[in-house]
């Protein structure tokens, strides 16, 4: 099998798919995913958790949650146990934003796997698990 051959088309493939995702605001998205991450911990995270979670610096988050709070999405206080550190929380609004996305963000991938039909979207599915496990193998390294 030429794997050089392979991977020169996945990337040739890559751009149309990165192109439907720029749609999105990036703003936008980073504050898509930093709430949900919120929800999904049930807050009582740090701002400092956030930004090893996504890899981007606590000034990126910084200007994120603003947003966030803003929008009346999450509310951020004083950590009790350490007056130093801020615990991010989210609101009710925030939680069914997060669950709005959520749902809307399942409707599409359903979409997309209805179309691929049963075999190659079973197919998918696996590989992505696969692509998972071998991205997490790579983090210990």
């Amino acid at each position: 099998m030429d794997y050089q051959q392979l991977a020169e088309e996945v990337l040739r493939s890559l751009p149309v798919l990165r192109s439907r995702v720029r749609r999105l605001d990036e703003g936008f998205r980073r504050e898509i995913f930093t709430l949900g991450y919120v929800v999904k911990h049930g807050g009582g995270v740090s701002p400092g958790e956030i930004s090893s979670a996504f890899a981007v610096s606590s000034a990126r988050v910084a200007v994120t949650l603003n947003g966030l709070e803003e929008k009346g999405l999450i509310t951020r206080r004083i950590d009790p146990a350490d007056r130093r550190h801020v615990i991010v929380d989210p609101t009710p609004a925030g939680t069914e934003q997060a669950a709005r996305t959520y749902r809307a963000m399942v409707e599409k991938t359903q979409e997309i796997l209805r179309r691929l039909g049963d075999e190659d979207a079973q197919a998918l599915v696996r590989l992505v698990h696969k692509l998972s496990a071998l991205a997490s193998e790579g983090e210990g390294s």
